[in-house]
């Protein structure tokens, strides 16, 4: 299994093409930041940016509760990814 973090875009075509002609499939996670954002910034980006998460999950003592979201909104992200 490989890993690849990064922006690794400019291989994804290539290395996609190459694992289906080998009648075989790939497991690829998206992900918003999530945990490690940084509340401030979301808030100086847009005020009305809500800090949102799958679950109520604190990463630490200090960090804010984020708001959980409903089951139709995480089934929702993938429309925002680019196609």
């Amino acid at each position: 299994m490989t890993l690849l973090i990064t922006n690794g875009l400019c291989i994804v075509e290539r290395g996609s093409n190459a694992v289906h002609t080998k009648s075989s499939f790939m497991l690829i996670q998206l992900w918003a930041i999530g945990y490690t954002a940084v509340l401030s910034d979301l808030k100086d980006k847009d005020p009305l940016l809500e800090f949102v998460m799958p679950s109520t999950f604190k990463l630490s003592k200090s960090s804010m509760l984020p708001d959980p979201l409903t089951v139709h909104e995480i089934h929702k992200y993938p429309e925002f990814l680019p196609r």
